[in-house]
């Protein structure tokens, strides 16, 4: 049963859930195979499940988890965890089926998921800057940023930010240079998304703020390291072609109004389900949630303010995400949300700040990335209470008419 725990404990850690609802699901697994006197304590990088006292203790640890998982393996790991917390199982077949999952081979070949990049780069970029040679350099350089993504080349994943965001950007000023290209900063984000760490940032303000501090900071740490790379390759590359400081300054360029949202978020949306081979009968699901979140951001856009709209886009998704969680035969909340992490783009503006900063931009850019991330983070928190509340008021009403005594 430890066993079993731990392993399904790093997994969730692999699919970027956090620690608290690591812990809460892995109690009500144990729970349910028999097992009530579990006591789990979990870390982004660690699982550890004791059970049992005295000289009946025993204690489980899991750690070095590897890399995250596809969202194939999310949906296939999340939809078994649902029956782990329902029923009781045979402890053994439940530890083969985790095999099965662990072992579970991408549902598409290498060329179509770098295809998949190219596409997600194509539609990000209609969100962040929708012009033709935008989308167009996006699309091609997205064929090559996608194969070395995909290689998975050991000795070069410590510094795989660096050296993608180093030639990203090389090519990019070039291009720029030599065809003119407008904004290119807002040409290298949407392909160096894929590395930036705006669900680790948001999830640590979320655990910081659930008083989950260790694994809070350990994420933010995590996440502006991570920025921080990206960001040191860029400078590499724009001193090394000796580009002028207002070349990498972000002006936004757009030629297309708000109507590219019906094309550019479901290119987006294929893309990312080629990369990370997710099933296609959630392709509705994760749509909807994609557009929700969206039309949350541009309320809070325009209402209030940009920093802001990000609050909006992820009160309105976190409910409705959790909702379809709940449904027998719905998509884990992750794999619906993680995409829209992205959208939101927190790791993306912070990409942009330091990058601006570097080109002598005002420094108040930082605070707007915290801003923004504290926003997501306090719409997730509120939407997340926002839906359990809704949950118990329906137990409530459900009990009252079946007779029964409801608390």
């Amino acid at each position: 049963m430890r066993e079993l725990a731990a392993r399904v404990g790093a997994g969730m850690a692999q699919s970027f859930d956090s620690v608290a609802s690591i812990e809460s699901t892995l109690t009500k697994i144990c729970a349910a195979q028999g097992v009530d006197d579990a006591i789990v304590l979990a870390f982004p990088t660690a699982v550890v499940v004791q059970t049992g006292g005295g000289e009946q203790s025993g204690v489980q640890v899991d750690t070095n988890f590897g890399g995250s998982l596809r969202y194939d393996q999310i949906a296939a790991l999340y939809t078994y965890i649902k029956v782990l917390k329902s029923q009781h199982v045979d402890l053994g077949m439940a530890n083969q089926e985790l095999d099965n999952i662990a072992n579970l081979s991408p549902r598409y070949p290498w060329f179509v998921r770098v295809l998949g990049y190219s596409l997600f780069a194509a539609g990000f970029s209609l969100i962040l800057q929708p012009t033709l040679a935008t989308v167009i350099t996006c699309t091609l350089l997205g064929l090559l940023i996608g194969a070395i993504y995909l290689a998975k080349i050991p000795t070069l994943q410590l510094v795989l930010p660096v050296v993608v965001s180093f030639l990203v950007t090389a090519v990019v000023l070039l291009i720029a240079g030599r065809f003119g290209l407008e904004d290119p900063v807002r040409i290298l984000v949407p392909l160096l998304v894929i590395f930036l760490p705006g669900a680790a940032i948001t999830i640590g303000v979320i655990e910081l703020a659930s008083n989950q501090m260790v694994a809070g900071a350990s994420r933010l740490v995590s996440g502006t390291v991570t920025l921080l790379l990206l960001a040191f390759g860029i400078f590499a590359a724009t001193a090394l072609l000796d580009v002028p400081p207002e070349v990498v300054q972000d002006i936004p360029v757009g030629t297309i109004g708000p109507w590219v949202m019906v094309i550019a978020i479901p290119i987006y949306l294929v893309g990312l389900m080629l990369l990370f081979c997710s099933p296609w009968k959630y392709f509705p699901w994760m749509l909807v949630i994609l557009s929700v979140t969206y039309l949350g951001q541009l309320f809070g856009s325009v209402v209030f303010s940009a920093q802001l709209s990000g609050f909006f886009g992820a009160l309105a998704m976190t409910p409705l995400a959790l909702w379809f969680d709940s449904l027998p035969n719905g998509p884990s909340k992750l794999v619906t949300i993680l995409p829209a992490f992205w959208m939101i783009v927190p790791g993306a503006s912070g990409l942009m700040a330091i990058v601006g900063i570097g080109a002598d931009q005002s420094r108040g850019s930082l605070d707007s990335v915290v801003v923004t991330v504290i926003a997501i983070a306090l719409g997730i928190l509120t939407g997340t209470a926002l839906f359990n509340s809704l949950h118990k008021v329906q137990h409530y009403w459900a009990a009252r008419r079946a007779g029964a005594p409801a608390s």
